[in-house]
């Protein structure tokens, strides 16, 4: 039996809104995602496209949001992948940072720059004169920032804000010499006397090469990860507690634990090499990607093609291809190309996808991919549903639930819906099919004939051919109005309803949140402990929660979505603006 639990998120999680993206869109979920069925379009068949992870380690504390640009981005030269955070540098200097932005780790400070390194919760990076400017989770610690004055010409970058491991970084000076700050625990900072072309800061311990192509490595030794080999070496790259680096011919040789492999190194020849906590990853000489170590998240597990750049932390990495797209993996936050008619939120936050109006998809924090093009699709808690034009549906991605909701059963549908722990279709009957998790009779819908549905934490509610509000699942949240509606929205602990006149009605839990603001809206959408709605002119109003001082954008919107503290909305030209507590920010 679960025990619902109020889980603080960045991104468009519990009780998120979406709309079909349209200047004035049919209400939409203010539940899990986009679930108004779309116009028919050209589409195959939805299949999962890659294999889920497994279940260790769920639910992961961190969250992600992607970046949305007004524009493509231009010519990348290098990614920085954090914790929670990624960063690509242009060749103009430009530096464009997305995802979660608690400790302000993807807000760099104005100005153009030559490279940039990112820490689990915060970025450095040389200016074009040299200097460097490191902001974010670490700010404030007296032992890593600033960095030392003076001028740079690479860097990296290792650790969290607080606890273990403690930050701390090292760069190369025009000369040749290493200098490093941060913490020195186990003399991780102390770099020792000599020339080097390369640096890299692991968890407790750093390494760099020579100029001479040997290796000096310095800090922690408890599993022999600075120990490093004889020879002479083109780059090192320290992780956890492994260590790798490519020999001149292009050989890599690793040492360090080998628990999962870490030290496993494939035979080939590699030109770029990283490495993360328990796993390493390189870019072989044909531009394919090579990971080894732990691959019980998917870390370990890189996409297909070729590519230039990669970067990895933690459980993320992030990859440039070579035909300039950046694609992530495990984890790690895959940026959003082009303009959406709609987004779908994923009920923990650090996942979503976003439907483009040719019926593309992009999702972030989803593992795998619909093989074709969708005409409506919804997002949960780490997996999503959709259906193609033809009417199949498919489910994709890996959830937290057992039953595990992301495997639809087979038949024909207008609309999914994803929840938490379970998930609904509505097929062109009206009549309704819900799987997944069922310890409050989540999938158990009333025989009725439905216009539409929403499935959320651990109820789910539809408005029914005769305009209805009728909700299943745990009845504590209390019981649905009478009157006419045209859409309902699932919140983490109440529900709201947008009744044929406009106006909002919420019910559940009785605080200050279920009090709807006046007016009349085309959009609702219920969150943890607020709710939003979307005026006619495409203005946002929100009501109830705590972190309500923090102003709603300004502008003209077309869709809404609400997290647990937090709310993202789509502008008319297809961009996502994020505010809130806890709010990732796209770029």
């Amino acid at each position: 039996m679960r025990t619902p639990i109020v889980i603080f998120i960045c991104g468009v999680a519990l009780g998120c809104g979406a709309g079909d993206g349209s200047a004035k869109p049919p209400p939409d979920d203010a539940g899990q995602g986009a679930d108004v069925p779309q116009p028919p379009a050209d589409a195959a068949a939805m299949q999962p496209t890659d294999a889920a992870p497994s279940d260790a380690g769920w639910p992961r504390p961190d969250v992600w949001q992607p970046m949305s640009d007004g524009g493509p981005l231009g010519t990348v030269l290098q990614l920085a992948v954090g914790s929670t955070h990624a960063c690509a540098l242009e060749s103009g200097g430009r530096l464009a940072c997305w995802g979660l932005n608690q400790y302000g780790q993807v807000t760099p400070p104005a100005g153009t720059y030559s490279y940039v390194a990112a820490g689990d919760y915060y970025t450095c990076a040389i200016r074009n004169d040299g200097t460097v400017a490191c902001w974010g989770g670490i700010v404030a610690a007296a032992t890593a920032i600033p960095p030392p004055p003076g001028s740079f010409q690479q860097l990296s970058a290792r650790g969290a804000a607080a606890g273990d491991p403690p930050p701390h970084g090292g760069g190369i000076q025009p000369g040749g010499a290493v200098v490093c700050w941060g913490d020195n625990t186990y003399g991780e900072s102390t770099p020792p006397a000599g020339m080097f072309t390369q640096v890299s800061a692991g968890s407790l311990h750093t390494c760099g090469v020579k100029s001479d192509g040997s290796i000096a490595c310095w800090g922690n030794d408890m599993y022999g990860q600075t120990d490093a080999p004889s020879g002479t070496f083109t780059a090192v790259a320290a992780g956890q507690e492994q260590t790798c680096a490519i020999e001149t011919g292009g050989a890599v040789v690793c040492w360090g634990t080998d628990t999962d492999g870490d030290t496993m190194a494939p035979a080939g020849t590699f030109a770029h090499l990283v490495a993360g906590p328990g796993f390493t990853c390189g870019i072989e000489t044909d531009g394919t990607i090579a990971c080894w170590g732990d691959t019980s998240l998917g870390e370990a597990v890189p996409p297909t093609g070729t590519f230039s750049q990669i970067s990895i932390n933690d459980l993320n990495g992030c990859g440039l291809r070579n035909d300039g797209r950046i694609v992530c993996w495990s984890y790690g936050t895959q940026p959003l190309y082009g303009s959406f008619s709609s987004i779908s939120a994923g009920d923990y936050g650090e996942n979503g996808c976003a439907l483009a109006p040719d019926g593309s998809v992009q999702c972030w924090g989803v593992t795998g991919s619909p093989s074709g093009k969708l005409v409506q699709e919804s997002t949960g808690e780490g997996y999503a549903c959709g259906v193609a034009a033809d009417g199949t549906g498919a489910c994709w991605g890996k959830a937290s639930a057992t039953p595990s909701p992301a495997m639809a059963p087979p038949g024909q549908y207008l609309q999914m819906s994803a929840g938490d722990a379970h998930a609904c279709g509505m097929r062109a009957d009206g009549s309704v099919a819900c799987w997944g998790e069922d310890d409050y009779a989540d999938t158990e819908p009333p025989a009725e004939s439905f216009a539409l549905i929403r499935a959320g934490y651990v109820q789910s509610c539809g408005i029914t051919a005769s305009k209805a509000v009728l909700c299943w699942g745990d009845p504590h949240w209390g019981t649905p109005p009478a009157g006419s509606f045209q859409d309902v929205s699932v919140g983490f602990l109440f529900e709201c309803a947008l009744a044929t006149d406009g106006t909002a009605t919420c019910w559940g839990d009785q605080q200050g949140w279920v009090t709807a603001a006046s007016g009349t809206w085309i959009q609702i959408a219920a969150g943890g402990t607020f709710g939003c709605g979307l005026r006619a002119d495409g203005t946002i109003a929100c009501w109830g929660g705590d972190w309500t001082t923090d102003p709603t954008p300004a502008g003209s919107f077309v869709q809404i979505s609400t997290g647990n503290d937090f709310a993202c909305a789509l502008s008319a030209e297809g961009k996502v603006t994020c505010w809130g507590r806890y709010a990732c920010q796209p770029l």
